[in-house]
């Protein structure tokens, strides 16, 4: 009879369980994407302070991003080769 019973609490709570342990999984993974999200916020605030502080940055990233230089200056740009070039096309 016990073995009866506890068959039939276990049939009517199994999908309450199988719920539980889904909602603890989701916890989970939006507890880690928070994590993620607040990381990548403090770099954000981070470059955003050392653009209104640091004039060397904000200098470098104007030069990397804008293209500027000054008026003296003649800027080289390297770009990488591909790592598995195609050979030129025969004439």
């Amino acid at each position: 009879m016990a073995l009866l019973v506890s068959a039939g609490v276990f049939y009517v709570f199994w999908p309450e369980i199988r719920r539980l342990d889904e909602l603890e999984a989701k916890a989970d993974a939006l507890a880690q994407e928070e994590q993620r999200l607040r990381s990548q916020l403090t770099d954000v605030e981070r470059k955003e302070r050392w653009l209104r502080e640091d004039p060397l940055y904000l200098e470098a990233v104007a030069r990397d991003r804008l293209d500027l230089r000054r008026a003296n200056e003649t800027v080289f740009r390297f770009v990488p080769q591909e790592s598995n070039p195609q050979p030129p096309p025969s004439p």
